[in-house]
């Protein structure tokens, strides 16, 4: 009869040796497990980083759209800040052309005014000159009249002042002219039509009260210089 042999002395026993192997390998196992645990905590780590940093999305934004890579996103945002850059430009520019321009028309208007004023002066003066006449110092009041004149009145003047001076002398007069006043006509250019509106106080000799008398001239002015000169002189009614 065939002798019984117990379960546990049929399983060879393990060595020092195995059991050193055996604990060795499931230390490399265990090990292993926890290096791949760090690698996926590691991974993980990284992904969220990427997804933090905008270069992954994580689906749709807050406005609905489909989000837009870091690189498109930051191009159109250059390009939007070039474009207010240069609006900003044309703006300066079509302000700084509008002042300039409106400057330019004050300017002018100034000088257009300033001519008027001045061609309206000259015919002021002239008629002062023609009115006021004394025969004790005919040759002054003569000399004022050519120094104002040019042109055909110039030389018509100047060629019946002799005998104006003889008609003056002789009858002893004294003449005062005042202005009452003066407009300009007409302008062309650097020449105006000047009207004036002139009161005349004259006595002669033998005479005690003054003749008062209310002239009207059309004179014509012309000249952009600083000092116009009178080219004719109307009597109008």
């Amino acid at each position: 009869m065939a002798e019984h042999v117990d379960t546990a002395d049929a399983v060879t026993p393990r060595t020092d040796v195995e059991a050193a192997a055996s604990s060795a390998t499931s230390t490399d196992s265990i090990a292993q497990d926890n290096l791949a645990d760090e690698n996926d905590v590691d991974a993980g780590e990284d992904t969220v980083g990427v997804i933090d940093s905008g270069v992954i999305d994580s689906g749709v934004n807050h406005s609905g759209e489909a989000p837009q890579p870091a690189g498109r996103r930051w191009r159109r945002h250059l390009t939007i800040k070039k474009a207010m850059v240069t609006l900003g430009v044309l703006l300066l520019f079509s302000f700084t052309a509008a002042a300039g321009w409106q400057g330019f028309r004050v300017q002018q208007e100034h000088r257009a005014s300033a001519q008027r004023d001045l061609l309206v002066e000259t015919a002021r003066q002239a008629a002062v000159n023609l009115t006021t006449i004394d025969f004790a110092d005919i040759n002054t009041g003569v000399g004022r009249i050519l120094d104002s004149a040019t042109g055909n009145f110039h030389e018509e003047f100047q060629q019946r002042s002799k005998a104006f001076a003889d008609v003056v002398t002789e009858a002893q007069s004294k003449s005062e002219g005042t202005v009452t006043a003066a407009g300009i006509e007409s302008q062309s250019g650097d020449s105006a039509q000047v009207l004036v509106a002139v009161n005349v106080k004259t006595t002669v000799k033998g005479s005690t009260q003054p003749d008062p008398r209310a002239w009207r001239m059309r004179i014509t002015v012309v000249g952009a210089s600083a000092s116009p000169k009178v080219s004719d002189v109307q009597f109008v009614p």
